[in-house]
């Protein structure tokens, strides 16, 4: 049985992000009894509308002596999410995620399979920019791995950047590349298959 709202709330932790879309996935009520619903919390202090659809649920510091205020990265992807937006960080952010490259985005950007979005949170600015669906593998790990080839750019990917591309491939089969690369741009494959091939030499 699924809870009410109030229910959803109580036992959701201090300082989650989450959505309309959330509630109405795992509570009884529907979509606009829980925009009244969420509006009252919202009243009471519980919570906190922190974009259209978005909602933080208050966390209390000690420490700080005052509320600890969500982070950007948190709404953007409740807004993604409330969205139903397939997405990943950019390619600079995913090359620096991976090690890749010790570049740090001075900005939030995504790639998504919505539309181009733009947002101010908490003073830092947000973009969603559209990627093809091609250049979007609905595994995530994959979809990571290609925008990172991506940006670092045709030219870029001598030999070097294979041998460090290929260490933190995801530990799956070639099955597991033949099908997630289906339909990628050409070049960014042929990348990827060449740190694969290397990784496979190697072990």
């Amino acid at each position: 049985m699924n809870l009410t709202v109030s229910q959803y709330l109580d036992e959701l932790e201090d300082g989650s992000v989450f959505t309309v879309r959330d509630v109405c996935s795992n509570t009884d009520s529907g979509y606009d009894s829980v925009k009244s619903q969420l509006c009252r919390a919202c009243s009471s202090g519980k919570i906190s509308r922190v974009h259209q659809g978005i909602y933080h649920k208050l966390r209390y510091s000690e420490i700080l002596e005052d509320y600890v205020p969500c982070s950007a990265e948190e709404v953007a992807c409740a807004i993604a999410r409330n969205n139903g937006w397939h997405f990943i960080p950019s390619g600079n952010t995913c090359l620096n995620n991976l090690g890749l490259s010790t570049q740090v985005p001075s900005k939030l950007v995504y790639y998504s399979d919505g539309p181009y979005r733009k947002y101010e949170i908490n003073g830092i600015r947000v973009e969603f920019k559209h990627r093809s669906p091609r250049n979007l593998p609905h595994d995530r790990d994959l979809a990571i791995i290609v925008a990172a080839v991506d940006a670092w750019g045709k030219t870029n990917c001598d030999d070097k950047f294979s041998r460090s591309l290929s260490k933190v491939l995801p530990e799956r089969g070639v099955e597991y590349f033949e099908e997630g690369l289906d339909g990628v741009t050409s070049w960014v494959a042929d990348v990827i298959w060449r740190a694969l091939e290397w990784r496979i030499s190697t072990h």
